[in-house]
């Protein structure tokens, strides 16, 4: 723990509770903590939002464009196009009702 983040564990008279807030703070994820790669200025901040949105939509267009063709390969095995099976389906004799 560095002294920067030593303001977190309030001064606490036992010693064994701040080494127990010491060391659950040590073994937090790394994803709570701050990255020095991070955007600091709100400029840096409006620029890393436009790339992660843009990459957001590139990744669904990807998977939108995968189940279309996913889709389509399942809708017509045989490669037969709507107009002719919309032509097959007109030369069928009318269904008499009783």
């Amino acid at each position: 723990m560095t002294e920067d983040t030593l303001w977190l564990t309030m001064p606490l008279t036992s010693k064994t509770a701040k080494a127990q807030i010491v060391a659950c703070i040590h073994s937090m994820p790394s994803k709570y903590c701050r990255d020095h790669n991070s955007p600091r200025t709100k400029t840096e901040l409006i620029e890393f939002i436009k790339e992660q949105r843009a990459k957001y939509w590139d990744e669904r267009q990807a998977k939108n464009r995968t189940a279309a063709q996913r889709a389509h390969s399942k809708a017509q095995p045989n490669n037969i196009t709507a107009a002719e099976c919309n032509n097959f389906l007109r030369s069928l004799p009318a269904p008499e009702f009783a």
